[in-house]
């Protein structure tokens, strides 16, 4: 089953016009990620992400891109994680965070079809529908909603995270959910919306309760990238 998946998974971006590519996963350095610890080797560092090398690829004019790899992160182990895991990466040109959501959405429920004739999978007794269109709440909105206050008007990141894993992402058991504009220190890579400075142009879809991806508006000014980074060392 998961050979097949992998298999659907190839098919959906080929058709689509992306190009599979394969990169390093051992980096002599890691990117600077505060709440991400890569596993350091004698020779290097195992990548948490493989966007350390694709990257320059997009920048190179190779167009839509995709990858399948192993990645690795220190002190992930619990029934949900492990230290190193299968991640699928991929960057299509000139589409934004809500467009690659929607793109997404396209490929998960292409696999539940494929595989089962029916968007209507089966999770640990719970019956999930992957019928397009997923539920769509910014995070303004869930949080609100689920726990009573606004992280975007309100920074309380530990309290943030806590509630996003434990009360937010249930919003996900029967339906996916599509979380949108994060309060702009969470960004990470991701572009601040020209709108609303206050959030960044980033999603993150959740279905059964697990967080399955992570979506951006890529940042593209070398300025405001240093500063980040520079932040994130500190």
């Amino acid at each position: 089953r998961r050979a097949e998946i992998l298999r659907l998974i190839r098919h959906f971006f080929q058709e689509g016009y992306y190009l599979e590519v394969e990169t390093p996963q051992l980096a002599p350095t890691p990117l600077p990620e505060a709440f991400i610890e890569p596993i350091a080797t004698e020779r290097g560092w195992l990548l948490p992400s493989p966007e350390l090398y694709m990257k320059p690829l997009l920048a190179a004019d190779f167009g839509n891109i995709f990858q399948i790899c192993h990645t690795f992160r220190k002190g992930e182990k619990g029934i949900h994680n492990q230290e190193e895991f299968t991640l699928l990466e991929y960057y299509r040109i000139g589409h934004n965070y809500m467009q690659l959501a929607a793109e997404t959405e396209e490929l998960v429920t292409f696999i539940a079809a494929s595989l089962n004739n029916s968007t209507t999978i089966s999770y640990q007794g719970q019956s999930i529908d992957l019928s397009p269109p997923w539920l769509r709440l910014s995070v303004s909105e869930a949080f609100t909603v689920a726990c009573g206050w606004d992280p975007v008007a309100i920074s309380d990141p530990e309290r943030f995270d806590f509630e996003l894993a434990t009360t937010v992402a249930e919003l996900s058991q029967t339906r996916p959910l599509v979380l949108y504009d994060f309060p702009a220190e969470m960004a990470s890579l991701s572009r601040l919306k020209a709108a609303d400075d206050k959030v960044a142009e980033r999603a993150e879809i959740f279905i059964g309760g697990l967080e399955l991806a992570n979506i951006f508006s890529e940042l593209t000014d070398p300025i405001e990238q240093r500063r980040r980074f520079s932040t994130e060392i500190e």
